[in-house]
């Protein structure tokens, strides 16, 4: 009879995602920036409302004395911020150093991949979100400040930490539309532009060659930081 080949479906496709999200857990924490980043926004708000409870020490809107109520969860929007470039490197960075090409090969399905990368991006946010509101707390206590009404810093610590957790997902969409591959033209070896094939060098491993037209074939140049 003939021969019948595998079909891939979507319910496939489902099984493999707690694989997926396992393997960017693995690929996340293995990193040594990861705990860096979180505990950077510890630092953030710990050091900002700190500075604001001794330095600022008034609400220049109401010309009152800050209190913790109000300063805590202040340092939530840097955190956002900073939570969005770890979403956009989690997926530019795996494009840049050739590593996609593999993960999209082991997992055919592109949203399995991309929501694995977007609930782990979610995870390192609500992180940290919730060691911003932690240090901006041990920061306006330290700084002498009043507690002040404190009947909404439940919701408050929940908005922050969602927009943390937001952020941080939404960053990986922004990278999925931004990252580009290697020029094509220079996989060819018939580009005419000499910065582009400078900037990319082959690969030397299995199935790759100068004229492969495979993105993880491809490597950026690493040059040498000049001595100072």
């Amino acid at each position: 009879g003939p021969t019948r080949h595998p079909v891939r479906t979507g319910r496939d496709d489902v099984r493999s995602l707690p694989a997926a999200l396992r393997s960017e857990w693995l690929k996340t924490w293995t990193l040594r920036s990861t705990p860096g980043i979180l505990g950077l926004s510890f630092v953030i708000g710990l050091t900002l409302t700190a500075v604001m409870a001794i330095v600022v020490e008034n609400d220049p809107f109401d010309d009152r004395p800050f209190t913790v109520a109000q300063l805590f969860f202040v340092s939530t929007f840097l955190s956002g911020i900073l939570a969005v470039v770890i979403g956009v490197l989690s997926f530019t960075s795996e494009v840049q150093h050739g590593t996609l090409a593999g993960v999209v090969t082991a997992r055919p399905a592109r949203w399995v991949v991309v929501m694995a990368k977007a609930a782990n991006a979610a995870v390192v946010g609500f992180g940290m979100g919730a060691l911003a509101i932690v240090g901006g707390l041990i920061g306006s206590i330290a700084g002498g400040l009043e507690m002040g009404d404190t009947s909404g810093m439940a919701v408050d610590a929940i908005s922050g930490i969602v927009l943390t957790t937001v952020a941080a997902a939404l960053g990986v969409g922004v990278g999925l539309a931004t990252a580009r591959p290697p020029s094509p033209r220079c996989w060819c070896g018939r580009s005419s532009s000499r910065t582009c094939c400078a900037a990319w060098r082959p690969r030397r491993s299995p199935g790759c060659c100068p004229s492969a037209r495979r993105t993880d074939c491809w490597a950026p140049v690493r040059r040498p930081t000049p001595p100072r």
